[in-house]
């Protein structure tokens, strides 16, 4: 296996167009070729076997290869009779195998997939005395499905049970034991794009309190939900109705070269919502209570008794 190597040669075949992982932009129903290319630096004859398996991204953004490269799993379902293929290259020498790619229509996102390839009489690695592993190798390759107007605002912001009392369920408000206001949000991404979702507002209230605040942002993947929460600080003393207003921001997140690509699709879009958050300390309740009062006595007439 040292002396063999793959590569995608959609490219071209000079040395740096050859690619160890491909991500091809396509539409639904679209014919898509695939440029293999296998090499052999050795001196002898190498007969190639190579299948098409499902990718999947792991933890920490990593791309990972699942096991079955039978003909059953989806991803060779997208390659025309992707069963196992057999490739023969002299040595020192290569050879190109082109085959076609057919996206369902309905489908629609980042594909992920993977090529496996290993010797025909294979080689095996010693695993002590419990079992040995066939050497093979992997190479990622990802389709990137899209059409006019599929890529849209995809993010969805939910209501929230429970703090204080608010016009807009989507903001929750809480004021913690050192008298400080915590707003939260919870906002998922609705499709099977990964986005990048970040928030920002202000608060204030009519006797001249005011300040802005901005949340971490946080990559959404697909079908994600999650809660983002904003440390607005201590309120004043006297506290009040406040209003808030906020944004929420979000950006599709590609993890491969997107220069080529129309730039509609790589948009941000924003939501604008706000909310009136009612808080109050003693101190104004006791005020409203007493000028409440002195509007009462002083639009409502007094009763006065006549003697007879």
């Amino acid at each position: 296996m040292n002396s063999v190597w793959f590569r995608f040669c959609n490219d071209g075949m000079s040395g740096d167009q050859l690619k160890s992982d491909m991500v091809l932009s396509v539409e639904p129903w679209q014919d898509k070729n695939l440029c293999l290319y296998f090499f052999n630096v050795g001196d002898k004859a190498v007969d190639f076997v190579y299948w098409y398996s499902e990718g999947k991204i792991w933890k920490y953004w990593e791309k990972m290869c699942e096991a079955d490269m039978t003909t059953g799993n989806n991803f060779s379902k997208l390659i025309p009779l992707a069963n196992e293929r057999r490739v023969k290259v002299s040595g020192k020498s290569y050879k190109t195998v082109n085959e076609m790619a057919k996206i369902p229509l309905g489908m629609s996102g980042v594909i992920y997939g993977c090529i496996a390839y290993k010797l025909e009489v294979p080689e095996y690695r010693g695993m002590w005395w419990v079992f040995d592993l066939v050497v093979r190798r992997t190479a990622h390759i990802d389709f990137f499905v899209w059409w006019e107007g599929q890529i849209k605002n995809s993010i969805k912001i939910y209501n929230l049970e429970g703090g204080v009392f608010t016009t807009n369920k989507q903001v929750k408000a809480e004021i913690d034991k050192d008298n400080k206001l915590k707003v939260s949000f919870f906002v998922g991404n609705e499709w099977n794009i990964s986005q990048n979702v970040s928030i920002s507002g202000e608060i204030q209230n009519i006797l001249w309190f005011h300040n802005w605040f901005t949340v971490d942002a946080k990559t959404l993947t697909p079908w994600e939900k999650y809660t983002f929460t904003a440390d607005l600080g201590i309120l004043p003393f006297y506290k009040w109705p406040f209003t808030v207003k906020f944004n929420v921001q979000n950006t599709p997140v590609f993890d491969f070269d997107t220069s080529g690509m129309d730039p509609k699709l790589k948009d941000s879009w924003v939501i604008n919502w706000s909310a009136q958050l009612f808080i109050f300390s003693r101190i104004a309740v006791i005020v409203i209570i007493l000028l409440l009062f002195a509007i009462y006595h002083i639009f409502v007439p007094r009763r006065v008794k006549v003697q007879q």
